[in-house]
């Protein structure tokens, strides 16, 4: 008997968050027009609201589970004619998007503070585009997976452009709607690869119907795979997919950033484990054999992991805009996230758990950080590294909290990220890509470089004003939550790896069976 995951008859428990999602942003939308211009920020607390309500549906499903995680079966939770899945990857993938989701609003609610423009629209705008990032997370087919996909990215095209005021967000909207539509095309292009090929569009029964046709096929399926990885790869921002990322980071209002930085790409990795893991096992285990002569799949995603940490590290090194230098260190971090899916055809449950780790520690990390961006370079009207100068007298609390996530970002022990970082590149020497760990290791100490240049701006720099910084409530506590989870899970990691590696022998146990 398949496991029960949630008490609802019928088959919608499967799609119960992003229901939830979906219903509370078209009551966000009708209330935003009765409401007038003044109450807008309303709109936003009640869209709050939907947020942690669709939480609590993720966190209860995943309750449910508590001590069972590892004989979960990944086959017992597919729903709607296969699909959807609701097995644990999803679930704590939806988790992280969510829980990112619900502190970018926060921030949201106050960048809409003394500004003209659509307020109401950014709210239920966001609750629409994490429907489709959820829907990415725990799709079993490429229909589905291709809906969530265009349901994340046109309401992301409007949240980027959304200042309409300002030239740059005007142009960050208009450059990330362009690149998008490429993208889509090419996902579109390799997906029908795929379809024809199989004669099937359920990624569980994929695989098999892609062994068949080996190795006559492999040329279709190296193309399927090439547009593939290209959309995706913008989903992603890594390189050489990256070029839209620092004009439309910069450009964009910063919670909309951080909202790109964090649930769009979380949506986007969990869509490449999907459609760049499960149908291609045969084929990467096609490639290990003598007869054939064309490079490796696993060597290809090594290979743009190594790009992006290196292009992402050396392009940041030269920065001085503080949003477009974390435009470039996302595409690094993605590099490192990368490490993980490179590794993952080695059916390690733990290699998946620590990717999902990483993922999970990357959004507090890069969420604290913008939320001290938000605040400094509204206030001093500057987003330059020059912005930055004495925060550590100006607000003591937030150059303690940027700089625990800084640190963390970089990699620096007794945080969570040096045991992402720890745990992503010793599984990958495990799978025998000792290269692309050593390369990850030495690129991570470059990044100090950058990441070094926010802390002696706060600390050793003279402040143009002496004027106390002042947050309001709701960001304080975001920021202080964000450094307070760096700092625990940097402390007791296995809090958070365990799970995360539950949830990859949740998302591995069907691979056991593909041929």
């Amino acid at each position: 008997m398949p496991p029960t995951l949630i008490d609802i008859t019928g088959q919608w428990q499967y799609l119960l968050a992003e229901m939830v999602l979906v219903g509370g942003g078209i009551v966000a939308m009708i209330v935003d027009l009765l409401l007038p211009r003044r109450n807008k920020s309303v709109v936003g607390y009640f869209s709050l609201a939907i947020v942690l309500a669709a939480i609590t549906v993720v966190a209860v499903q995943m309750g449910r589970h508590v001590g069972g995680y590892l004989q979960f079966q990944y086959v017992g939770a597919t729903g709607w004619k296969n699909t959807v899945v609701v097995d644990l990857f999803a679930q704590l993938m939806s988790l992280i998007m969510l829980v990112g989701a619900l502190f970018v609003l926060v921030m949201d609610v106050y960048d809409w503070r003394g500004r003209q423009g659509y307020e109401g629209e950014s709210y239920y705008l966001i609750l629409f585009a994490t429907t489709g990032a959820l829907l990415m997370a725990n799709s079993a087919d490429l229909i589905t997976l291709f809906i969530g996909m265009e349901l994340l990215s046109l309401p992301s095209y409007v949240l980027a452009g959304l200042h309409r005021q300002n030239v740059k967000s005007n142009e960050a909207g208009l450059k990330y709607f362009l690149y998008g539509g490429l993208a889509t095309a090419a996902i579109l292009y390799g997906m029908s690869f795929l379809y024809g090929l199989s004669g099937t569009t359920d990624l569980v029964a994929m695989p098999s119907a892609i062994a068949s046709q080996l190795p006559n096929e492999r040329l279709f399926f190296d193309i399927a795979f090439a547009f593939l990885l290209l959309g995706l790869g913008f989903k992603m921002a890594v390189v050489p997919f990256h070029m839209w990322a620092p004009d439309v980071y910069e450009g964009a209002p910063t919670p909309v950033t951080a909202y790109l930085s964090v649930v769009s790409k979380v949506a986007g990795f969990a869509m490449a484990t999907r459609v760049l893991i499960v149908p291609f096992l045969p084929v990467v285990a096609e490639s290990t054999t003598a007869a054939h002569t064309g490079l490796p799949l696993v060597t290809i995603l090594a290979i743009v992991a190594v790009l992006s940490m290196l292009g992402g590290n050396a392009a940041a090194l030269r920065q001085r805009n503080a949003k477009r230098l974390f435009a470039y260190s996302s595409i690094a971090q993605a590099g490192y996230v990368l490490v993980g899916l490179a590794a993952m055809p080695g059916q390690s449950a733990a290699t998946a758990g620590s990717m999902v780790f990483y993922l999970a520690v990357y959004a507090l990390m890069n969420v604290g950080a913008f939320v001290t961006i938000e605040w400094v370079t509204r206030a001093a009207g500057d987003e330059s590294l020059a912005a930055f100068a004495g925060l550590g007298r100006r607000s003591p609390w937030m150059a303690f909290a940027f700089t625990v996530c800084l640190l963390s970002l970089g990699g620096f022990p007794i945080t969570a990220g040096f045991w992402g970082k720890f745990f992503l590149f010793s599984f990958a020497v495990n799978a025998q890509l000792s290269w692309l760990a050593y390369a990850g290791m030495v690129l991570s100490v470059i990044s100090f470089v950058y990441y070094f240049r926010f802390i002696r701006q706060m600390y050793f720099v003279r402040p143009a004003t002496a004027e106390t910084l002042q947050v309001d409530a709701g960001n304080t506590v975001v920021l202080a939550l964000c450094t307070v989870g760096v700092l625990f899970f940097g402390i007791v990691p296995n809090v958070l790896m365990g799970p995360a590696q539950a949830v990859g022998a949740s998302f591995l146990s069907m691979l056991n069976a593909v041929p």
